[in-house]
């Protein structure tokens, strides 16, 4: 057999000629991309002195293990971090989102536009728990946003506080949980919550008590379209001695 010949028309090679000039436009702008998004990425570091990382995938960041490359990846691990990088952003009108845990949350594989802001350190859950009152019957504790359910459940359940079955079996961090309004049969988040810090739409830390939170069906509203630094909780002393074992039920 002779080889396969393929005779190309003035119309197609006109064509052919248009879709390399098309390739090598769309060459260019990726290029210019970036190179716009290389400087976005030093100006951020340098005027907020964060660890931002250009084009980096946000896959081994999520429990499902999915999503695709950010333009810009800012890891912030406290709130006074957290509100240098939502500053630069706002700022410069760049679109971002805020990244928590990184659980009950699917991620698009294909590239993510804008800024990615990661509140906690690279792959651990940071934060911390306090004691913020205590009497006989209650006990007050404030959980960084950071803060993992089965930390706060852990301290629940040493201390025997009893709206531990609230928390019992969810995953994910305090944060999304609050923003979710996760619960149990025995309960909501919003039923425990006495209020949230939160960082809010002109980069001010803001205490929001609990009536001011619109909560509803696994989901709330925050006021000022905020981002939350802490939750606040007040949980009932254990008095029920079969309390642990419905709990581990």
């Amino acid at each position: 057999m002779s080889g396969l010949q393929i005779h190309l028309s003035e119309e197609s090679t006109w064509f052919m000629k248009g879709f390399e000039s098309m390739k090598e436009k769309a060459n260019e702008s990726i290029q210019k991309h970036l190179s716009e998004h290389q400087k976005i990425c030093e100006n951020f570091a340098l005027e907020t002195r964060l660890d931002v990382r250009l084009h980096e995938s946000v896959a081994d960041l999520t429990t499902f293990g999915v999503g695709g490359k950010a333009d810009l990846l800012v890891y912030a691990r406290n709130a006074e971090e957290l509100a240098r990088a939502v500053g630069f952003v706002q700022k410069n009108r760049i679109p971002f989102f805020v990244l928590g845990g990184g659980s009950n949350i699917l991620v698009s594989d294909q590239r993510l536009a804008g800024v990615v802001i990661v509140a906690r350190e690279s792959k651990k859950q940071l934060g911390e728990i306090s004691i913020e009152a205590e009497t006989e019957k209650f006990v007050k504790l404030g959980a960084d946003a950071t803060v993992s359910n089965a930390r706060l459940l852990k301290l629940c359940i040493e201390r025997g506080l009893k709206e531990a079955d609230t928390i019992a079996g969810i995953p994910g961090v305090v944060g999304g949980s609050i923003l979710g309004n996760a619960g149990t049969k025995y309960g909501s988040f919003s039923q425990i919550i006495t209020a949230i810090e939160i960082i809010d739409s002109k980069n001010k830390i803001q205490l929001v008590e609990a009536k001011e939170i619109d909560f509803s069906y696994r989901k709330c509203q925050l006021p000022n379209r905020g981002i939350i630094l802490k939750g606040f909780f007040q949980f009932t002393n254990v008095t029920d001695s079969k309390w642990k074992t419905e709990l581990k039920k």
